[in-house]
C-alpha cells in the first residue's frame, strides 16, 4: 500500500564456497515489464540497501515503484551465479459500482422480487490483476467476497463449497442445497423469496488494502389480500354528517404498494375537498361533513410493484340525505306593469320535494292565501298573467320534503313598476324656486 516500506530480502543459496571470507557481490535491478531489458534500482528514489546488499528497502511505496526486481548473487573468480525474481504490486481495494451488478439499479432503488419467485443479484466486475491492462481501477490482490444480511451476524454460504485450498469441496456437493447462497462467491441467490427475505443485503470485499462494501434493498412484494373483498356496502347519511369509508385491506406490502379510489368509476384525486381526508395510507377515505356532491359509488384498489394487474376492495355506495335549501334565495323581485310576470322558486332535498306559493293577506298577519287563477304555479315558479299594481305585496314560497316532513320558507316582496324609457338630467332643487 502507498506510504508503507517494503523489504525485499535477497535468499542466500545454500552453496557455500570454501573460502568463508569472499563475501558474495549482490546486484539489484528492475524491470517494469517482465523480459525487458533490466535497469539499475538507482534510478528510482526512495531505495536503500542493508546487510551488504542483501535487502532492498523501499521507503514510501508509491505507484513509481511497481516493478519486478531481480537480485543476482555471484562470487569474484566464480562462475556460479544465482538470480532471484521478485514481483511487486501496488495493494489496492476499489469500492464496486452499481452498474456492475445485474439487474443494474439505480442508487436508492429495491430490488424488487414477487413472492415465491427466485432473487438472482449477479456481480459481474472482473476482480483479476490479470485484467488490469484493459480495465482501470482493478483491486489487488484479488478480494475476498463475502455477502450477508444486515444485522445478522452470520455470513451467507457459499456455494458450491469450497476448502481451505479454494478448491471445490465434491465432497460436500451431495449436500442439500441451501435456500441462500453466494453463488460461486459471488453472485446472491434466494430461492422462492419469502416476506422474511426482505432487507438490507450487503456484498463485502477485504484484501491486505482494507474493506469494502456495497448494500442493496431487496424487498419483496406479495399481492394484497382483503376482508370481504367481493361484498357491496351501503350507506345513506344525512348531510353534514361524517363517515369513514374503509378499503379493507387486511395485508399488502409496505412499502411496493399504492392504495388509491375511485368514485364512479373515475380516479379520486387527493384532497378534491377540504371536508374529505385520505389517512391511514389512502385506506380510509374520511368525510368530515358530507355534501351532495358527496353522493356515488366508491371503491378502493391497491396497486403492487411488480405486478401489472391490480386488486379490488369492496364496492361501497355512499346516498346523501341532502337537507332541504332553496337553490336560490331572495327577498325582493321586481316586476313591470301590463306583463308578465314570473317568479321562480327551486328547492332540493332528499326525499320528494315539493313547491307551492302563497300570498300574504296582511303584511302583519301570518294568513297565507292560495294563489288564484289566471295566476299560477307551474313547477315551482309563481307566474303573474298580467302585472298590476294590485299584485305589489308579500308573497311565500313553501317547500316541503317527504323526509322527516321537512319544511322551509321564502318571502319576496314583490314591488310592481313601470318600464322606463329615459332618464332625467341631474337637477338642483332648492326651496322657494
Amino acid at each position: 500500500m502507498r506510504g508503507r516500506s517494503v523489504e525485499l530480502e535477497c535468499p542466500q543459496p545454500g552453496v557455500q564456497k570454501s573460502a568463508d571470507t569472499i563475501a558474495p557481490i549482490t546486484v539489484w535491478g528492475l524491470m517494469p515489464r517482465l523480459g525487458e531489458q533490466q535497469q539499475p534500482v538507482s534510478t528510482l528514489r526512495d531505495i536503500q540497501f542493508a546487510d551488504q546488499d542483501t535487502k532492498l528497502v523501499i521507503n514510501n511505496f508509491d505507484i513509481h515503484h511497481v516493478s519486478f526486481y531481480t537480485c543476482e548473487i555471484s562470487w569474484p573468480n566464480s562462475p556460479d551465479r544465482y538470480v532471484f525474481l521478485f514481483q511487486v504490486e501496488l495493494a489496492a481495494l476499489y469500492y464496486p459500482k452499481r452498474s456492475h451488478f445485474s439487474p443494474r439499479l439505480k442508487k436508492n432503488q429495491p430490488y424488487i422480487v414477487r413472492i415465491n419467485e427466485d432473487a438472482n443479484l449477479r456481480y459481474y466486475s472482473d476482480e483479476s490483476p490479470s485484467n488490469s491492462f484493459v480495465t482501470d481501477q482493478i483491486s489487488n490482490p484479488t478480494p475476498k467476497i463475502i455477502w450477508h444480511k444486515k444485522d445478522e451476524h452470520q455470513s451467507i454460504p457459499i456455494w458450491p463449497p469450497i476448502s481451505s485450498s479454494s478448491m471445490i469441496d465434491e465432497s460436500k456437493l451431495n449436500g442439500s442445497r441451501p435456500r441462500i447462497y453466494a453463488l460461486r462467491g459471488r453472485h446472491l441467490v434466494i430461492h422462492s423469496v419469502t416476506e422474511l427475505d426482505s432487507g438490507s443485503y450487503e456484498m463485502i470485499l477485504t484484501n491486505t488494502a482494507g474493506r469494502a462494501s456495497i448494500v442493496f434493498d431487496i424487498l419483496v412484494n406479495f399481492p394484497p389480500e382483503f376482508y370481504q373483498p367481493l361484498t357491496h356496502e351501503e350507506h345513506a347519511l344525512d348531510e353534514d354528517s361524517s363517515i369513514t369509508l374503509d378499503c379493507g385491506i387486511k395485508k399488502r406490502s409496505i412499502p411496493g404498494s399504492i392504495v388509491y379510489w375511485e368514485k364512479d368509476q373515475r380516479v379520486l384525486e387527493k384532497y378534491t375537498n377540504s371536508l374529505m381526508a385520505l389517512e391511514h395510507n389512502g385506506e380510509t377515505l374520511r368525510f368530515l361533513e358530507l355534501k351532495p356532491e358527496d353522493q356515488g359509488q366508491y371503491q378502493c384498489f391497491v396497486q403492487t410493484d411488480g405486478y401489472k394487474e391490480r386488486w379490488s376492495g369492496r364496492e361501497q355506495t355512499l346516498i346523501v340525505k341532502a337537507k332541504l335549501q332553496f337553490l336560490r334565495e331572495f327577498r325582493e323581485h321586481f316586476l313591470e306593469i301590463n306583463m308578465q310576470g314570473r317568479i321562480p322558486c327551486k328547492a332540493r332535498g332528499y326525499g320528494t320535494v315539493t313547491v307551492e306559493w302563497f300570498r300574504k293577506v296582511d303584511p302583519h298577519s301570518s294568513d297565507l292565501q292560495r294563489i288564484r287563477p289566471p295566476n299560477q304555479v307551474e313547477g315551482g315558479t309563481l307566474i303573474i298573467q298580467y302585472v298590476q299594481k294590485h299584485d305589489a305585496g308579500d308573497y311565500v314560497c313553501i317547500a316541503k320534503s317527504t323526509y322527516k316532513n321537512a319544511q322551509i320558507n321564502m318571502t319576496v316582496s314583490v314591488i310592481v313598476g313601470g318600464k322606463f324609457s329615459c332618464s332625467l338630467p341631474y337637477q338642483n332643487f332648492h326651496g322657494n324656486d
